[in-house]
Order: structure tokens, then sequence, then C-alpha cells
């Protein structure tokens, strides 16, 4: 295709806008229809990355938490958005009035967001998720975030299944003009969480299709989370995961730190 002809059809897909300077001045780009994988060791951070990506992007989102269930996604989005920590938002969810504040200090700013709880995730019915949501809200999501790939394999050919699942991601990806973000768990050497992963590291090649891979790590016993932009199609990359990005993660509040205040966000 000439250039003057992808400039007419609009080829070139729109970045969603990031929410964390320290992620966009890396250079990091989440394009709608494209796909990347998030790999990191249970546990490291990676599902409370997702899910402040998704409260603070602000754009329609679909998230299919198989790896986590609707009581504690429920729990982390009151923390995040009220500043209460965990703890005293379970304990506050007792409590009628303070049940009815939480939910009302929360209320549109997290409406953006669809959720899914079914396990295990299968490419058919994501597809049939996606279409619903279109139908239902008058447009396909800007962001879908698939939590985790290991729901997605029965087990019976491990290798055969994390094919097809990434096949039919890049396909509905391209399809829906949604970027799809599947996050996957680190195993092997990288199962402590506490050192870099390669883009050489995932097992069975899974950055192979995605067109931006990121791989998570926490270096210390503190709450920083170490980013790493090991695959960037057409992007800046850093494939032997060298050079860590910092951002600092609240466990207590669900909440990872250096964001951009709203206002700012869009």
């Amino acid at each position: 295709m000439r250039l003057g002809a992808a400039r007419k059809r609009s080829s070139v897909a729109p970045a969603l806008a990031l929410p964390y300077p320290v992620l966009e001045n890396a250079g990091l780009r989440l394009r709608r229809g494209q796909s990347s994988l998030t790999v990191a060791a249970p546990g490291v951070g990676k599902s409370q990355l997702w899910q402040n990506l998704a409260h603070r992007m602000r754009v329609p989102t679909l998230y299919w938490s198989a790896d986590t269930d609707q009581s504690d996604v429920t729990i982390r989005t009151l923390a995040l958005h009220t500043g209460l920590t965990v703890t005293e938002v379970e304990a506050k969810l007792t409590d009628d009035w303070w049940r009815q504040w939480m939910f009302d200090q929360v209320g549109s700013k997290a409406d953006h967001i669809e959720w899914v709880w079914d396990s295990p995730i299968a490419g058919k019915v994501l597809g049939e998720r996606l279409k619903a949501f279109a139908t239902v809200r008058g447009q396909y999501p800007h962001l879908t975030v698939v939590d985790n790939r290991q729901n997605a394999l029965t087990g019976a050919d491990e290798y055969a299944e994390v094919k097809q699942v990434q096949a039919k991601i890049e396909e509905l990806a391209k399809e829906t003009k949604s970027h799809i973000a599947l996050l996957h768990h680190a195993k092997g050497d990288y199962d402590s969480g506490t050192k870099p992963i390669p883009q050489s590291g995932g097992l069975q090649n899974p950055f192979k299709t995605p067109a931006v891979g990121l791989t998570l790590y926490r270096p210390d016993e503190d709450n920083r989370l170490a980013v790493n932009i090991v695959k960037q199609r057409g992007g800046k990359s850093d494939p032997a995961a060298k050079y860590p990005h910092s951002l600092s993660i609240d466990f207590s509040r669900a909440t990872v730190l250096g964001f951009k205040p709203e206002r700012d966000a869009a």
C-alpha cells in the first residue's frame, strides 16, 4: 500500500494515552488493533498494574479477570479510588453508611470497565464478549485485558493451545481495533519474581506474536515494581531486560503510584 492510501485509510493505529509518565517517557506505545503480553511471577503485581492502567486510562474497557475473583476486584477498586487500605475497605463494607459512601466515591470513575469472571478463558467466548460489549455500548472496547493466559489452557497440549490463543487474540485485536493485553505467569528460573526476565526468558517463545512484550519483577523486598519493555514492534525495546523502568506499588491500597492527576490523563 502506498503512503497516501495509508493516510486516507487511517491505517496507523492510535496509541492509548498512558497515565504513567515513567512508561510514556520510556517510549511505551499500546496501540489499538494490536496485542501485548505481560509476563511476571505470581504476586509481583501484574494484575495490580493492569487494573490501575484500566481504571486510570478511562477508556471503554473489557477486563476478563479469571485469575482474581469479584470480591477481591471490588475491594481493590474501592481502595484504589478512595485512598483507603484494602483492610479498611473490607471492614467498612459491613456498615451501610460507609458502604454507600465508598460506592458513591467510586461512582462513574469505574463504570467504563466491564468485568468478566468466567474461567477458563476461551478465544471463541472472548470474541462473543467483545461483540456483546459493542452491542450494549455502541463500540468495541479500546482496551481488553485477559488475566491470565493460564486460565485459557486445559493442559492437553499447552504448546498448541498457547499458539491457538495468541492467534485468536491477534485476530480479535485487528477485527475490533481493541488493544488486547494478555497476562502470563513466569515459570522456571524466573518464578521467584526478583530478577529481570529477558525476551528469551519466556517458555515457548511467548513474545513472538504480540506487538509489545513487557516483563515485571520486584528486585527488593520493598514495593518497587520494575518494568522492562522487552519487545516493541517499531519502537524502543530492551530484549535483554537490562534497563528497567521503576514504579512504586502500594499493595495496601491496590495502587500503583506515579500516575497523572485525572484531569491530565486524557
